[in-house]
């Protein structure tokens, strides 16, 4: 019955109606009666072809149907039950479901659920805390998604749940990779979620110094996955406003890690996803001191000459365009008293080093706030070093807008 199951889901020449009712004979004739059996062995296999339902038929259920599921699987993630991995996991793919992940209530009940699990697991079962860490990263995942959707989420989310959540991923931080890939995705998801009043209790304070610490560590050592997940992670985080490098004890830290891991990471993906995290801060004061060496450490790289193969040229140019615009960032942010050094280290970027990385029209691969911070950097940089303006209108082919009007549009575009 699994495999008709799956099938029945894949299936594009069936009415929705037609795979209403296939699911809703399998769930009553079968999977229930097993997930309801404590006995059963075949637990873990009914839990699996839940997971394989999909949005689009889940939400077609009446509420009655969907709710028996997600009690039958919550049931089923208590301590020394068979199919604890097996429910956690469906739980995970149920949670990232459009039409239940604002469900509050269930999406409190799974993170309990997770926690509970990571609590009482065993580390030596593999399987268990990997498919469990998953889960949490989708959960995660579901909480940003509803901070951007539904603002009334946050604000009725439990502090106390998303300290609980912190904690046991910190917690489970220190195991294998595999699972260490998951946690720091969390880790970074669960920074971005958090609101100014639950940073401003001090337990929390030291959850995200903590979950920083964590994450750098993440970014230099372990699989490249671990590494590429932990700089998107940092990258998340600093994407809320409230975890801002300004003044924070963490600050000197993350802008060393992050400025070596751009310089000596051997993996391009892991040094375009540190310099997007290097890109974050939004204002120069949250460079503080460390505004100078990421400036000229950026300007050195683009000064170089790429040697690496044909097969990496690729990642090559989108670290190069990733820098470029970290580049164009920092000086949209800059302060007079930067000036100078920021005028010095430019006799190190010639035109056509930048121009190397551009060809085959960069400004085709530029998001609409990408091009706007391009183009509110050309104008303040007209202002710092006539020399540094020619280089910079060789960074698209295509012309970018020049005029008040269109400047202005691009910086309302671009929020900037």
């Amino acid at each position: 019955f699994c495999r008709e199951a799956v099938v029945s889901t894949q299936s594009t020449g069936l009415e929705l109606s037609e795979v209403l009712n296939h699911w809703l004979g399998i769930l009553s004739g079968v999977v229930v009666p097993i997930l309801q059996d404590e006995t059963s062995q075949m637990m873990p296999g009914a839990c699996d072809i839940i997971s394989t339902i999909g949005n689009k038929v889940f939400s077609s259920f009446e509420v009655h149907t969907q709710r028996l599921i997600m009690t039958l699987l919550l049931a089923l993630t208590k301590p020394n039950v068979p199919a604890t991995a097996s429910a956690c996991r469906c739980l995970g793919v149920l949670v990232m479901y459009p039409c239940i992940r604002d469900d509050l209530l269930f999406v409190a009940d799974t993170a309990n659920a997770i926690i509970s699990a990571l609590e009482s697991t065993d580390t030596s079962d593999r399987t268990l805390i990997l498919r469990v860490s998953w889960s949490l990263g989708n959960l995660s995942d579901t909480l940003v998604v509803n901070k951007g959707n539904n603002p009334s989420f946050v604000s009725d989310f439990s502090d106390l749940l998303l300290g609980r959540l912190l904690d046991v991923s910190l917690k489970s931080a220190d195991s294998n990779d595999k699972v260490k890939s998951n946690i720091v995705r969390a880790l970074g998801n669960l920074l971005r979620f958090m609101k100014q009043s639950t940073y401003d209790k001090i337990h929390f304070k030291d959850y995200v110094t903590r979950s920083i610490e964590c994450l750098l560590r993440a970014s230099t050592s372990g699989m490249m996955k671990t590494r590429w997940n932990a700089c998107h992670a940092l990258m998340n985080a600093l994407q809320n406003p409230v975890i801002s490098p300004l003044d924070a004890d963490w600050a000197p830290l993350l802008f060393e890690t992050l400025t070596s891991v751009i310089v000596h990471c051997k993996n391009f993906k892991v040094r375009i996803n540190a310099t997007l995290a290097l890109s974050q801060p939004s204002s120069r004061a949250c460079y503080g001191g460390h505004f100078t060496k990421v400036w000229t450490t950026v300007v050195i790289l683009l000064g170089e000459e790429p040697s690496v193969p044909g097969s990496m040229a690729g990642y090559t140019e989108k670290l190069r365009l990733q820098l470029i615009l970290l580049l164009c960032h920092m000086i949209c942010l800059h302060g007079e008293g930067d000036r100078k050094v920021m005028t010095s280290s430019l006799a190190r970027l010639s035109a056509p080093s930048i121009a190397q990385c551009s060809d085959s029209s960069t400004s085709d691969k530029l998001t609409e706030n990408e091009l706007a911070l391009v183009t509110h950097a050309r104008v303040v940089v007209k202002e710092l070093q006539p020399e540094f303006a020619v280089a910079m209108e060789m960074l698209s082919p295509r012309q970018l807008p020049d005029d008040d009007a269109a400047f202005k549009t691009g910086l309302i575009t671009a929020n900037i």
